[in-house]
């Protein structure tokens, strides 16, 4: 039900994160990888985030105590420190853009 009720959601989330960041790399990443991900939404949001900022996550990670082999979603360099702050001012752009949208629509 999850999956099914957020469809339209993620993808709204993605398209905001390529519009408020790299919009080519976010949507390549989209389109190319956002299906390798286990969760059919999760995977679009990470993979355009990622793609945004121009960024490559997934690898190897350990969770409890056992290694996984995750996709590799965006594109770019391994993330640092500073790209903390940058994904954030991803995401306040993202809430701006909605924001603006909300204003947009009340005044029609």
């Amino acid at each position: 039900v999850d999956d099914v009720l957020n469809i339209i959601p993620a993808r709204l989330t993605a398209l905001s994160y390529a519009i408020a960041g790299h919009f080519p790399t976010a949507m390549k990443s989209w389109r190319l990888q956002a299906s390798q991900w286990y969760s059919p939404n999760a995977g679009v949001v990470m993979a355009t985030g990622a793609g945004a900022l121009q960024v490559a996550l997934g690898g190897n990670a350990v969770y409890h105590g056992q290694l996984k082999s995750r996709p590799t979603l965006g594109m770019g360099a391994v993330p640092q420190a500073n790209d903390l702050q940058r994904a954030i001012r991803l995401l306040d752009r993202s809430v701006l853009i909605w924001a603006l949208a909300a204003v947009g629509l009340s005044l029609l």
